[in-house]
């Protein structure tokens, strides 16, 4: 990829680093419900425990993309890598074979810490990519979304083949991976490149009065995004909440969470860079989004109906999609709206609101499932969610000229 030659020797690096962590992270990610499940929890425990590691990796996502934007990469990747190394160690105490009796507090802690260290490993990395000379943003969020789905490709994969032998083991994994990665980070100097000019001209205000917008502007573009935002990882956190107890009810093996997963990984890895070249620079964010949502219906839709292996491949494909078109959109659009020259109050801001569908989604997925004693319930509830979304699609920005006339027209009314 011409992305790849062109840039810098920290980007290239910390893509390295996306591509390891996140490879022994979906070792673990989508057989941590079934560990727990099978250790007696409940199943809205296991909701509750595995939402609070997604919901710990972006809920701070604000605060930490405040830090990012005013401190040192390394002392934000070494508190990023310390982070998650202590998490996996405490997991490791709770559920190390043969322990059926889980401490759910020491869970928590262990979930927690490694969600909070993971929010500071992606928001450090996401923004210096942003921030990268020569190549736009979109292209580099792209390109690290290929090199986090490479890893999501052989994560599962890997998973599967060696739980058998423990989870502990999977664990212990993730611990190598980091601190292989630690020295490849502080071995060399880390400096972040120079803004593009494009971004540093963005970044600069073109009139004083453009520093504030009215509120009016403030709830029309900034409102549907992050509530986009929490919509989307609502109905995403399915896919490792119910979806890997549903794969196991409708195939009756606990290789189908990781075979979808792998699935997805491949997908994600093939279309990625495919539809940021042909169709992410020809559509607004606008249709982008209305799309993803639209395809996240389908997937729910056809589990209603459908059992087995057939209806889990019909669901990871349009899930698939729409993971690919939101994803990378959402991150567009609200650095369009938000000052690049604050790339990580903005990012972290969208990431913030998804933490709360995160947590939502996971256990709202776990007490549907407890409750109905059936997916049926859960995955009409979330189709609904999902055309609910299509229509808050439409109050999203359309172009990029929306935004300059809706400034303009803010900075003339605000006294």
């Amino acid at each position: 990829m011409s992305q790849w030659r062109e840039a810098s020797p920290l980007a290239r690096l910390l893509l390295v680093v996306v591509l390891m962590t996140g490879a022994t992270t979906f070792m673990f990610v989508p057989l941590l419900a079934l560990r727990l499940d099978s250790a007696g929890l409940t199943t809205a425990t296991v909701g509750l425990v595995a939402g609070l590691l997604a919901f710990s990796s972006q809920a701070f996502s604000l605060v930490i993309g405040w830090i990012v934007d005013r401190t040192r990469l390394r002392f934000v990747l070494a508190a990023g890598l310390t982070g998650r190394i202590a998490g996996y160690l405490v997991l490791i105490s709770a559920l190390s074979e043969p322990n059926d009796d889980p401490s759910v507090p020491a869970l928590v802690v262990g979930v927690v810490c490694v969600g909070v260290g993971g929010s500071l490993l992606t928001l450090a990395i996401k923004i210096e990519l942003v921030r990268q000379s020569g190549t736009s943003s979109r292209e580099m969020l792209a390109l690290r979304a290929t090199f986090l789905n490479t890893g999501v490709v052989a994560g599962p994969a890997l998973g599967a083949a060696v739980y058998p032998v423990g989870f502990t083991v999977i664990l212990c994994a993730c611990i190598a991976s980091h601190l292989f990665v630690t020295p490849l980070l502080f071995s060399r100097r880390l400096t972040a490149p120079k803004l593009r000019d494009d971004t540093r001209k963005a970044a600069e205000p073109k009139e004083a009065e453009q520093e504030t917008t009215s509120w009016r502007s403030a709830i029309r573009y900034w409102a549907p995004l992050l509530l986009l935002s929490t919509m989307f990882w609502l109905i995403y956190s399915q896919i490792s909440v119910m979806l890997p107890l549903l794969a196991r009810e409708l195939t009756g093996t606990i290789a189908a969470a990781s075979a979808l997963f792998t699935i997805n990984g491949i997908l994600c890895v093939l279309f990625q860079y495919t539809l940021l070249q042909h169709v992410f620079s020809r559509t607004s964010g606008r249709v982008l989004l209305i799309v993803g949502f639209g395809s996240f219906a389908v997937a729910y839709a056809v589990l209603i109906p459908f059992s087995g292996w057939g209806a889990l491949l019909a669901y990871i494909l349009p899930m698939t999609f729409a993971e690919l078109l939101i994803g990378p959109t959402l991150d567009q659009e609200i650095v369009k709206v938000g000052s690049l020259g604050r790339a990580g109050v903005a990012l972290g801001a969208v990431t913030l609101a998804g933490s709360i569908g995160t947590l939502l989604g996971s256990w709202g997925g776990g007490y549907l499932l407890d409750a109905f004693q059936s997916s049926d319930a859960a995955c009409a509830v979330l189709c609904g969610i999902s055309l609910f979304a299509v229509m808050v699609c439409v109050l999203v920005p359309q172009n990029q000229e929306d935004l300059g006339r809706s400034s303009s027209a803010s900075s003339r009314t605000t006294p």
